[in-house]
C-alpha cells in the first residue's frame, strides 16, 4: 500500500522514518504518517520553500525559500527557535543543501556570486566561504569536499570545514557540478553534465570514468562498488572500478526526474517527469513488476523518497491546473 499525502514541490523524511517534510501551497508541513495529522507547519511571510532537509539528528529542519530574497531558514524543532542565513547569495530557487554527518554544519552554493558557505548551526553564524567552490558534498569523516579552478586548471579538494585546511587535492580535467563519497569514502565520483570520474581519495587516483552522456546526483549503492547517475532518459548503475555500466533503466520520453535509493538496500524509486508516473526497480535484477509504478494523471512528480526501512514511499507532486 502506497502511503501519500497531499502537497509537492519538496520532500524529505525524519531520521526515523515516521515523519514527512512536504509543502502545502508555500509552507512546509510535516505529517505524521502513523496518524496521517499535520503536526508541525514552517512558512516565512510572502515566501515560497522550495526545499527542506531534516539535519541528521531530526532536530533541526533547514527550508530554501524563494522570495524577492531568496533565503535558507533553520528551524530548531525543540526550541521553537529559528535564525536565516545566506540572504541574497543566489538569485533563482533556493540551491541543494547539505548538512554534515554530525549535524553541527550546513554546506550550500552560493550563485551570486559562486561561493560555497559553510554555517554552524549550533552557532549559528557563517563560519567559512569558499570563494568560486563547486559542487560542496561532505565525507563520512566530516571532511568537506569541493571543487575548485583557477586559471582553467580544476582540482578537487577535501578540506577541512572549519579551517578551510586542504588536506589533499586531486586534478581534473572540468569544473565539477557534483560530488559524492562512497559509504566507507575511499572513492569520490565527481563529474559536471558531460563528463564523471571515479577518484581514489587516498591516492588521488582516477579508478573509472565512464562513458556516459548525461549525469545527474551521483548515489553510491550501500556495498560501495556500484552508484547510481541519472541522465535525461535513462538512469545507470555503473561499476565504480571499471566505469562499466553495469544495468539501464527506463530508457523511455521524459526521463528520469528524481531518483532515491531503498537505505541499505538495492532497490531505487525513480520518478519520470512528464508521464508522472514512479516505478521501482532491483538494481540486481532489473524491474520489479509485482511492486510496479503508478500513474498520476495531470501531476508532474517532483521528487519521490522512501519512509524509513523502505517499505513505504512519499512522492511529492505539483497538479496541472
Amino acid at each position: 500500500m502506497v502511503w501519500r499525502v497531499p502537497g509537492g514541490r519538496l520532500v524529505d523524511v525524519h531520521p526515523d522514518g515516521n515523519l514527512i517534510a512536504t509543502s502545502d501551497g508555500n509552507d512546509v508541513v510535516v505529517w505524521d504518517r502513523t496518524t496521517n495529522e499535520i503536526v508541525e507547519r514552517y512558512g516565512r511571510p510572502g515566501a515560497r520553500a522550495d526545499r527542506a532537509i531534516f539535519s541528521p539528528d531530526g532536530r533541526y529542519l533547514s527550508v530554501g525559500f524563494y522570495q524577492a530574497t531568496p533565503a535558507i531558514t533553520v528551524f530548531d524543532r525543540e526550541t521553537g527557535e529559528s535564525f536565516t542565513l545566506g540572504s541574497g547569495t543566489f538569485e533563482y530557487a533556493a540551491p541543494e543543501m547539505e548538512f554534515s554527518p554530525d549535524g553541527d554544519l550546513l554546506v550550500f552554493l552560493t550563485d551570486t556570486p559562486t561561493t560555497t558557505q559553510v554555517w554552524s548551526v549550533g552557532e549559528r553564524r557563517l563560519i567559512q566561504t569558499l570563494p568560486a567552490a563547486t559542487a560542496p558534498a561532505f565525507a563520512p569523516s566530516g571532511e568537506l569536499g569541493i571543487g575548485s579552478c583557477q586559471d582553467e586548471s580544476c582540482e578537487v579538494q577535501i578540506v577541512d570545514p572549519r579551517t578551510l585546511a586542504v588536506d589533499r587535492s586531486f586534478p581534473i580535467g572540468f569544473s565539477p557540478l557534483f560530488m559524492a563519497f562512497s559509504p566507507d569514502g575511499s572513492r569520490v565520483v565527481v563529474g559536471d553534465q558531460a563528463e564523471i570520474v571515479v577518484i581514489d581519495t587516498n591516492t588521488g587516483e582516477e579508478t573509472a570514468r565512464p562513458t556516459i552522456d548525461r549525469n545527474f546526483r551521483p548515489l553510491w549503492l550501500p556495498s560501495g562498488e556500484e552508484f547510481v547517475t541519472g541522465g535525461e532518459s535513462v538512469v545507470r548503475t555503473i561499476d565504480g572500478a571499471t566505469g562499466a555500466v553495469t544495468s539501464e533503466l527506463l530508457g523511455q520520453a521524459g526521463g528520469s526526474w528524481d531518483y532515491r535509493l531503498v537505505p541499505g538496500t538495492n532497490v531505487l524509486a525513480v520518478a519520470t517527469l512528464l508521464e508522472g508516473s514512479t516505478a521501482l526497480y532491483d538494481l540486481s535484477h532489473g524491474p520489479m513488476p509485482e511492486l510496479g509504478g503508478w500513474q498520476t494523471p495531470n501531476t508532474t512528480i517532483w521528487s519521490v523518497g522512501y519512509v524509513g526501512d523502505g517499505s513505504r514511499i512519499h512522492v511529492g507532486s505539483i497538479r496541472a491546473g
